[in-house]
């Protein structure tokens, strides 16, 4: 193989190195805060169905900030409850909650949404995921496996 094409499949590979980091870095900065299911906003601790809002929390000076509260779709409506809830929290990129049927699991991931199924304090939970996704912004390259969805890290973490 010649010198020359050596240098352009080197280029062409970083290049592609180049544009994969940067659709991993877009598809954070552009979801930057996280949804939780709540009954008072303390606590992650509400079943997803029976949620009537949803706190959006963001991260920012390495402090939790609750940015707002929102009003998630009615009861019934099948999956169109569930994407009616994605283009509510279009913004967060994942969604904190006691428990979540199949269903709407699978349609906000769909959507780009993490759904995790976990219990605890917003102040235990959350700033460990900011800053855990904030590690995985440094080492998108690395990290990310698939183009179309972003970044796929795993955040089935346990806490203390």
């Amino acid at each position: 193989m010649s010198d020359t094409v050596k240098k352009t499949e080197k280029q062409i590979r970083n290049k592609g190195e180049q544009v994969f980091s940067m659709a991993c870095e877009n598809h954070i900065s552009s979801r930057p805060y996280a949804a939780v299911t709540s009954t008072e906003g303390f606590l992650v601790n509400q079943h997803l169905g029976h949620a009537a809002k949803v706190y959006i929390y963001g991260f920012e000076n390495h402090e939790l900030k609750l940015i707002e509260i929102r009003t998630t779709p009615p009861a019934g409506g099948g999956d169109m409850r569930w994407k009616q809830l994605a283009e509510v929290i279009k913004d967060c990129q994942a969604l904190f909650t006691n428990q979540a049927g199949t269903a709407p699991t699978k349609v906000l991931e769909s959507c780009g949404i993490r759904v995790i199924q976990k219990e605890g304090f917003v102040e235990q939970l959350l700033p460990h995921f900011f800053e855990r996704k904030s590690a995985r912004l440094n080492n998108c390259q690395s990290e990310c496996s698939n183009m179309s969805s972003g970044c796929d890290y795993d955040y089935d973490y346990g806490c203390d």
